[in-house]
């Protein structure tokens, strides 16, 4: 081939080559302005979702409650905040029930019964002051038996009989007046001995007959 024959074909070729070269620089440029435009994007939406969690966090400081905190926790629980929040959170769970067990136990003292330290006690079972309330309860349960053994012993000696003394021995086996009691029971019962005989004697001289006194005996 003659050299006037083949620089057309040289010519074609290297149009074609250009052509090429042009067709994938256009291609490369189509499809950056692709990707690039989906960063801004994606750094919008993590951008937003920041804006989103300090906005909640500051309202939830803002409100100061355990609900508000709550929501926030639920809300966001991935957030920058959340470890604070829970912090925050139980600090205040724990300072209502340290405010309830107060105010409960205030009311038990107010009321001053046993029934009253008793349903503290059963609320509060690890409250401040359910010691106190233990021995309160004692306090009172033994005041209690106290007055009942007071009475029932007042109440005997009112009476006086042995079958009043008997029952209080009977009741109040630990009473205070226990020994007393018991003394008081024997001396009446040797009276009442005592009086028993006088009477047999008596009637058996009455009467005056062997039989009488066989009786006596």
């Amino acid at each position: 081939m003659s050299m006037r024959s083949a620089a057309p074909v040289r010519n074609a070729i290297v149009a074609g080559l250009i052509a090429g070269a042009g067709l994938l620089s256009a291609c490369g440029e189509s499809s950056a302005p692709q990707q690039t435009s989906a960063q801004p994007k994606a750094v919008s939406q993590e951008q937003a979702r920041k804006d989103a969690d300090e906005k909640a966090w500051a309202d939830a400081l803002r409100a100061g409650t355990a609900a508000a905190l709550t929501a926030y926790v639920q809300n966001f629980g991935s957030g920058a905040h959340v470890a604070e929040a829970r912090e925050r959170l139980a600090a205040l769970e724990q300072q209502a029930r340290k405010e309830a067990d107060d105010r409960a136990w205030a009311d038990a003292v107010r009321v001053g019964t046993a029934a009253a330290f008793n349903a503290y006690i059963q609320r509060f079972g690890s409250g401040a002051h359910v010691a106190e309330a233990r021995q309160r309860v004692a306090a009172l349960e033994q005041q209690a038996r106290n007055d009942a053994d007071e009475k029932a012993w007042a109440d005997a000696l009112r009476v006086g009989t042995a079958a009043a003394l008997s029952a209080y021995i009977q009741n109040f086996g630990s009473g205070a007046h226990l020994a007393e009691a018991r003394a008081r029971l024997a001396v009446l019962e040797e009276q009442a001995r005592k009086e028993a005989d006088e009477k047999a004697w008596a009637e058996a001289v009455r009467v005056g007959t062997a039989a009488s006194f066989n009786g006596y005996l």
